[in-house]
């Protein structure tokens, strides 16, 4: 009769035990998922200027509606520069932005269309610095050519065509 409790009793531990660990697993690779996604997110609303001020923000969705154009679109000439051969432009952030789900219920992120990725990881890895020295060569421009401003004041217009002139 011990005999059968005792055998119970550790059976009942090495079920609860194998329990506990594939609940721990389960758990920890939800958390991996998480982390990933709030990186993925991180990195996209970074290399498109959203939710700059706090990484709380940053870490989930935002549309487009919360886009810098300006900055957005000293962004994209600068990474126009670097990488000639791609033709990435606002609109095409804002149509990417527009939904956070694919017509299949998937989220957007995980098949970014190439382009778009190839930008974010431009920014992330240096391109940031890239856009940096830009903005302060635009700015720099402005003020040695009358102007009391800075881009972030121009029409978007005025600053397309400011671009040209200060890569000149």
């Amino acid at each position: 009769m011990k005999k059968k409790i005792f055998g119970g009793a550790i059976v009942t531990l090495i079920v609860l035990s194998i329990s506990c660990m594939f609940i721990r697993n389960v758990q920890k690779d939800k958390a991996e998922k998480e982390y990933d996604l709030q990186r993925l997110y991180n990195m996209q609303n970074t290399a498109f200027g959203i939710s700059r001020d706090s990484y709380s923000e940053s870490i989930h969705y935002h549309g487009s509606d919360e886009l810098d154009i300006s900055r957005l679109e000293i962004c994209l000439y600068v990474f126009s520069k670097a990488k000639p051969n791609n033709a990435l432009g606002v609109k095409d952030i804002q149509e990417y932005l527009s939904c956070e789900y694919d017509d299949e219920g998937n989220l957007r992120i995980y098949s970014q269309p190439e382009d778009i990725a190839l930008y974010i990881r431009w920014f992330c890895e240096g391109g940031s610095e890239d856009v940096l020295d830009f903005t302060s060569k635009i700015n720099s421009y402005l003020e040695n050519n009358g102007y009391k401003c800075d881009y972030t004041e121009l029409s978007l217009e005025d600053l397309q065509e400011i671009l040209t002139l200060v890569s000149e």
